[in-house]
Order: C-alpha cells, then sequence, then structure tokens
C-alpha cells in the first residue's frame, strides 16, 4: 500500500466515524423528543381524566379517531410544535 492508498484509508475511517456518530445523535434525539411527546400526551390526558374536562368514554373516542388518523401533513407537523395544547381542550 503506498502514501496515497493509507491516506485515502484514514479519510474513509474518519468519514465513516462521522456517519455513525451523527446516526447515533440523530436516534438519541429522536427518542427524547418521542419521550417528551408521550410524557407530555400523558400528562394531558390524565389532568383532563382528573378533573372532569372529559366524560366517560372520552379516551376510546380520542383512541378511536387516533387510529384512523393520518399523519403526514405538513401543517399537522408545525402545529405540533405548540404541544401540550391549553388545559380543558
Amino acid at each position: 500500500m503506498n502514501k496515497i492508498e493509507t491516506k485515502y484509508i484514514h479519510a474513509v475511517e474518519l468519514i465513516k466515524k462521522a456517519i455513525l456518530q451523527s446516526q447515533y445523535n440523530a436516534i438519541r434525539l429522536a427518542n427524547q423528543e418521542q419521550l417528551k411527546l408521550y410524557f407530555g400526551i400523558g400528562r394531558y390526558i390524565s389532568e383532563n381524566s382528573r378533573n372532569g374536562f372529559w366524560s366517560t368514554g372520552a379516551l376510546d373516542f380520542i383512541s378511536a379517531q387516533l387510529k384512523n388518523s393520518t399523519f403526514a401533513s405538513d401543517s399537522q407537523v408545525t402545529e405540533r410544535a405548540h404541544w401540550p395544547p391549553c388545559e380543558g381542550g
């Protein structure tokens, strides 16, 4: 192996390391964001259930609606930035 090939191999290793680190960071941040979302949803459901804002059957209705929903719209993604919604909603 000559000097130039050695430099290329070093470059490949550095690039691979950068890609793997970036992928790890993306996964970590995605997991962190999901945990925040689930915690916020749980708190929202708990508060509305405990404070009597929702009647019996509310969770069944909400669950059924979510199962039939799609989440591909860009407007829904930007609306997500405002989670959690106002209490009592």
